[in-house]
C-alpha cells in the first residue's frame, strides 16, 4: 500500500473477498456488507474494524485492533486466543451474543479492553 498503509481503507459495500497476508492498516478498515469470509493471517488495524453484516464466521490469530471491532450481524462462531482490542467489541446478533453473556465473553477474551456488547 502506498505510504506503508497510512489512513483509512473503506472498502464497504464492494465485492471483495479477501485481503493480502501480513496487510497492515495505521487507521481504520471498513469492510461492511462485504462478501469477505475470513481474513488473512499477521492483519493488523491501527484504528477499527468495521465487518458488520458480512458472512465472516471466525478471525485469525494473531489478530490486533487498536481502535473498535464491530462484528454486528455476522455469523461469528468463534473469537481466536490472543485476541487484542483496544476500544470496544460489537457481537449483537451474532450466533456468539446467544450463546455467551457479556460477563462470559468478557472473562474469555482479556484482550478486549473497551465494552463488549452483546
Amino acid at each position: 500500500m502506498k505510504n506503508g498503509g497510512v489512513g483509512n481503507l473503506d472498502l464497504s459495500e464492494t465485492p471483495i473477498t479477501s485481503l493480502p497476508e501480513g496487510l497492515t492498516v495505521r487507521g481504520s478498515l471498513d469492510l461492511e456488507g462485504t462478501p469477505i469470509t475470513s481474513l488473512p493471517e499477521g492483519l493488523t488495524i491501527g484504528r477499527n474494524l468495521w465487518m458488520n453484516e458480512t458472512p465472516i464466521t471466525s478471525l485469525p490469530e494473531g489478530l490486533k485492533v487498536g481502535g473498535s471491532l464491530d462484528l454486528e450481524r455476522t455469523y461469528i462462531i468463534s473469537l481466536p486466543e490472543g485476541l487484542v482490542v483496544g476500544g470496544s467489541l460489537y457481537l449483537h446478533g451474532t450466533p456468539l451474543s446467544k450463546k455467551y453473556s457479556k460477563e462470559e465473553l468478557k472473562k474469555m477474551l482479556p484482550g478486549v479492553k473497551g465494552d463488549i456488547w452483546v
